[in-house]
């Protein structure tokens, strides 16, 4: 086969464009098979194992809910109260959650009971606000 001739002065790239093009096949041929394979166990966690999925959270999150009672009983049973009372403002109890965060070792129990709290003083001022 005969090699076209340049055009306008330009020179023939061909070989090169198409050693770019089928690197870019090559590419896309592999970004489709991971797709492919995100798709399959996407598909996989919509039967069965979604359930089994739900199922393991639920347990987890009533098993992670005993353990932030058990530690606020503790509290209340030393002396804690007042974190339902209104002169404990939201300020305060996210001024609590950054002291929380900046311990060298933080206790996500602690910072989950904080972050109860915090969900629950939003909770009663979107109430008020609706009442």
């Amino acid at each position: 086969m005969e090699k076209p001739k340049p055009i306008d002065g330009q020179m023939y790239y061909a070989p090169i464009m198409d050693a770019y093009i089928t690197d870019l096949n090559n590419k896309i041929a592999i970004q489709k098979s991971i797709v492919s394979d995100l798709e399959q166990k996407l598909n996989v966690m919509t039967g069965a194992n979604l359930e089994l999925e739900k199922e393991a959270l639920r347990k987890t999150v009533l098993m992670f809910a005993g353990v932030m009672i058990n530690k606020l009983t503790k509290k209340v049973n030393e002396g804690y109260e007042g974190w339902h009372n209104d002169g404990w403002f939201i300020d305060h109890i996210i001024a609590d959650i950054k002291k929380e965060v900046n311990k060298p070792t933080i206790d996500p129990v602690d910072l989950a009971n904080y972050s109860m709290f915090l969900w629950t003083k939003q909770q009663q001022l979107r109430e008020e606000n609706y009442e």
